[in-house]
């Protein structure tokens, strides 16, 4: 009856033995067919496009088409002010007078049409700009990625600082924050940046 007990007690304890075995088999295949965690970096996109040579040369010839436009709202500008001192010393009512005034008054809406007309296409340029800029940032970064495995590359706004503002504005830029803290060693913009103005300048000269 012993004997016959033992043997059983021998069975249970080989089956809880093949059951461990069995067991640390299926974890240690399971740990196996894991994907390997994401390669990262992050790129501050702030930083980069600030520091574009490409960004100043364009801004150079918005710069300049600021300039031309200046130069035609002073014109304006003069032209209105001598028909003011014209009016200024005129006998009011005669024809010399009222075609004066119209004058003036062509002047006013010349000034203002040019004024808004500059403003609209600086805003739209500067908006050209950042968009041509943003999309060569993108097409470095993808291949940078490609060429050295990143498999996730993030904006990063970590050290950017909250603008002053009322309650709601900075709750607005908190809310839009996407990260609270960054390791710089993963941090690739100075990379990136290096990449494209070493490019822009090849391709300039």
């Amino acid at each position: 009856m012993r004997s016959k007990s033992a043997g059983i007690g021998l069975v249970a304890a080989a089956i809880v033995v093949v059951g461990s075995v069995a067991w640390q088999a299926g974890a240690n295949n399971a740990a196996n067919n894991l994907p390997a965690p994401p390669r990262t970096a992050f790129v501050n996109l702030e930083k980069v496009i600030n520091e574009l040579e490409e960004r100043s040369s364009m801004e150079a010839d918005l710069q300049a088409f600021v300039s031309s436009r200046q130069e035609k709202i002073n014109e304006i500008q003069a032209n209105a002010k001598i028909a003011a001192d014209e009016i200024e010393i005129m006998v009011p009512g005669n024809d010399a007078y009222r075609t004066k005034v119209e004058q003036l008054a062509m002047f006013k809406v010349q000034l203002d049409a040019e004024q808004n007309f500059a403003q609209q296409r600086i805003e739209v340029r500067q908006g050209e700009i950042m968009s041509h800029l943003f999309g060569k940032v993108q097409e470095a970064v993808t291949r940078i990625a490609e060429q050295e495995g990143y498999d996730v590359i993030f904006s990063n706004d970590f050290n950017i600082a909250l603008q002053p503002g009322g309650n709601t504005g900075v709750m607005r830029q908190i809310a839009v924050r996407r990260l609270l803290y960054v390791n710089d060693s993963f941090d690739i913009s100075d990379q990136v940046l290096q990449l494209m103005n070493n490019e822009w300048k090849a391709g300039a000269n």
